[in-house]
């Protein structure tokens, strides 16, 4: 009898271990429960300006004078803003460009992909102060490094003026203070991830 305890015993406690070393060998093969949930997911490039979409273009950001008439603007490039873009981004680049002649008006390249608005007032010359590193070009002879801003017609119906907002994936286009506006375009829609734009008229 003391013999058949003992051996019930004995079982009843190697039986316990191995339960206990299976439960420790389950809690080892559960996977951590955190997981990589990836890069968050690009968004859509996204646009805001000093002027409500599809508006009247103010005074202040619209040119000094036209081919058909005078008394404008003050020629003052806008604030603008924006956020989104694809991960591939390097670069932004914005062009206003007048839709009802296909004329291109002014253009800022090798805006840092960190950098998401430009401040109202960008100064005169081909290198850019802020945002630093960027470069600009005008449509225009006497606005040659400097913003042009939409004109009226002296009476003509207005047309459509766009900011046009580029993602690009090159962080630079390496163009020289003389690239053309062709040129200029050619290269930025050549480097082009995503485009919107930002439309007014200037009356």
């Amino acid at each position: 009898m003391k013999t058949r305890l003992w051996f019930l015993v004995v079982c009843l406690a190697w039986a316990s271990a191995v339960a206990c070393g299976d439960s420790a060998d389950d809690g080892a093969d559960v996977p951590d429960s955190g997981h990589d949930s990836g890069p968050p997911e690009a968004l859509p490039l996204a646009y805001t300006g000093a002027f409500t979409m599809g508006e009247t273009i103010p005074v202040e950001h619209k040119c000094l004078e036209s081919v058909l008439g005078t008394g404008m603007g003050d020629n003052i490039s806008p604030p603008l803003e924006w956020r989104g873009g694809p991960h591939e981004t390097q670069s932004f680049a914005v062009v206003l460009f007048d839709t009802r002649y296909s004329r291109f008006h002014w253009a800022i390249w090798d805006i840092e992909a960190s950098v998401t608005e430009l401040p109202e007032g960008i100064p005169a010359g081909f290198e850019v102060a802020d945002p630093a590193g960027a470069r600009q070009r005008g449509g225009a002879p006497a606005h040659f490094n400097e913003y042009f801003g939409p004109c009226s017609d002296a009476g003509a119906t207005a047309g459509v003026y766009e900011y046009r907002l580029y993602a690009l994936s090159e962080a630079t286009l390496g163009l020289p203070m003389d690239v053309t506006p062709d040129d200029l375009q050619i290269a930025i829609d050549g480097a082009t991830l995503e485009m919107t734009a930002w439309s007014g008229t200037p009356e």
